[in-house]
């Protein structure tokens, strides 16, 4: 039975994170990004933190030893899956066949020779944002919800910040 190297980089974090200056949506994207490549990864490979084909599963990057069904879904299905649980970051994959002569570290140096020139590809974000639609003023993306603030004004909010703050109140209510 075949094995694969799967890798996965996530890119543009600081950017997501940082996207505003505000600290609980810091917190919200920071805590959000480390879900991907933890909590995330592993419901989607039905395994756990302990599972030994995991290399890597942290700081926005991943590599795992996958058969050849696990590496197909992950490689179909898993970037969009990230992408529409934190829209503004993106995912580069790609993947190496294992060979049984070949170190695993040589492997590994191939995979991210090859993740290397796949983040340069440039990747369609999921949001489109047309000139007549109306942008939540903190980030300049276009806004999909608006709540009232302590003055009683409307603002508008972008996806990703508000994905950041319902992951944060979502997560504080389980403490």
């Amino acid at each position: 039975m075949s094995k694969y190297l799967y890798g996965a980089s996530i890119q543009g974090i600081q950017s997501f994170i940082f996207q505003t200056n505000k600290l609980k949506e810091i917190v919200g994207g920071s805590e959000l990004v480390e879900e991907i490549c933890t909590k995330m990864f592993y419901e989607f490979i039905d395994s756990d933190e302990l599972d030994e084909n995991i290399i890597v599963s942290a700081a926005g990057n991943i590599k795992y030893v996958a058969d050849e069904e696990t590496c197909k879904k992950l490689v179909k299905a898993f970037p969009m899956e990230v992408m529409n649980k934190a829209s503004g970051v993106t995912v580069s994959q790609s993947v190496i066949k294992l060979d049984a002569s070949v170190p695993l570290s040589v492997s590994i140096s191939q995979l991210e020779e090859k993740l290397k020139a796949e983040r340069n590809k440039p990747n369609m974000p999921l949001e489109v944002g047309y000139m007549g639609l109306e942008r939540a003023r903190r980030t300049g993306g276009v806004a999909v919800n608006f709540k009232k603030n302590r003055k009683g004004n409307l603002e508008a909010f972008c996806e990703s910040t508000l994905k950041k703050l319902n992951f944060l109140i979502k997560t504080t209510r389980r403490i």
